[in-house]
């Protein structure tokens, strides 16, 4: 996660993969406030998050946020898998 923070200052900005990576490390270890905060920032920077993103993050662990995020999945027009 440091090094997706450390992009915008150097010579590299986070993309689909490098957010994708992220919010995946942030399910094993099961943090799913950062998760879903990553997902927020995928958005503002205008990164569609894909089904694997989603997954990640309902994969990180709070019951709640899970149906939440399933509902912005198909406000993204994506189909859980």
């Amino acid at each position: 996660l440091r090094i997706l923070a450390q992009m915008p200052w150097g010579q590299t900005t986070p993309d689909a993969v490098s957010y994708t990576s992220a919010i995946s490390a942030c399910e094993r270890a099961l943090e799913w406030k950062q998760a879903v905060a990553l997902l927020e920032a995928m958005k503002l920077q205008r990164i569609q998050p894909s089904v694997l993103c989603y997954g990640a993050a309902i994969g990180a662990g709070h019951w709640l946020t899970a149906f939440q995020l399933l509902e912005a999945m198909k406000a993204d027009r994506l189909q859980p898998s």
